[in-house]
């Protein structure tokens, strides 16, 4: 018969599916052990399950590399410390206001049913397929072309020199009185103010930038960034922490970040 031993579809301790209101937290999909055992429960399971208790002790009661573990047998009630679809981890997120998208609803629904139905033998397994989020287009500001302000020049007013009167002729002949005439007023422009420049002095050195490759794990209860390649660890701030210590799952702070001189 189909061993009874129920285990996580995803592996590397990363689930596929997200609480829609909570992205950085999720749930695994149960799926069934695919060794045939002689009882209800292959070897492999069974050696798992042995060391559960040893395990929980260590951790004070909570389960890391969930993907590693058995979680209980099909038919049976899921473990408390057991991350999976319908777990009481799951259920108590969803009492307290967490809540998972349609799409991921019937993922994990469908492999629920099939997995807790002793009867039927699990078909091989499907790689599952995210739910595609809609793109939503950028939309475009309209561009505001600048109004340039003319300056407004005032028309000059010449001033309008005065008829001279001439004096009448008398019999005596009187001292003729030139008139005096006003000098005229000289105008001035009004200057446009000008713009100043700054000079700006060029960078004499550029920013230098380092690309790493992290993925997202859970080490002691923690959500952490994770570098596989170096085995450092960053928290979601992208702040180096120390060195991934996988036998005793710490992180182990006394190393410093080889990559900042």
């Amino acid at each position: 018969m189909q061993c009874l031993g129920r285990h996580t579809l995803e592996r590397k301790n990363t689930p596929e599916l997200k609480f829609a209101n909570k992205p950085k937290f999720g749930f695994f999909i149960p799926v069934r052990c695919k060794n045939t055992a002689s009882k209800n429960i292959c070897d492999q399971c069974t050696a798992r399950l042995e060391r559960i208790p040893a395990l929980l002790e260590r951790w004070n009661g909570t389960m890391q590399n969930q993907s590693e573990q058995i979680h209980g047998l099909i038919g049976e009630p899921i473990p408390e410390w057991s991350r999976l679809y319908k777990s009481p981890y799951y259920e108590s997120k969803i009492a307290n206001g967490w809540i998972v998208s349609e799409e991921s609803l019937r993922i994990a629904e469908e492999a629920y049913t099939i997995v807790e139905n002793i009867d039927v033998e699990m078909a091989p397994r499907k790689k599952i397929v995210k739910p595609i989020e809609p793109i939503v287009e950028p939309i475009a500001e309209p561009v505001v072309e600048p109004v340039v302000v003319k300056p407004v020049v005032k028309p000059v007013v010449k001033p309008v020199a005065e008829p001279v009167v001439k004096p009448m002729v008398k019999s005596i002949v009187e001292p003729v009185v030139e008139p005096v005439v006003q000098p005229k007023k000289r105008v001035l422009k009004k200057k446009v103010p000008t713009t100043p420049t700054a000079i700006i002095e060029p960078c004499q050195e550029e920013p230098i930038i380092i690309n790493i490759k992290v993925e997202m794990i859970e080490i002691d209860g923690r959500t952490v960034y994770y570098n596989s390649e170096k085995g450092k660890v960053y928290d979601m701030k992208y702040n180096y922490l120390g060195r991934y210590n996988k036998r005793n799952d710490k992180i182990d702070s006394t190393y410093g970040d080889s990559d900042v001189e």
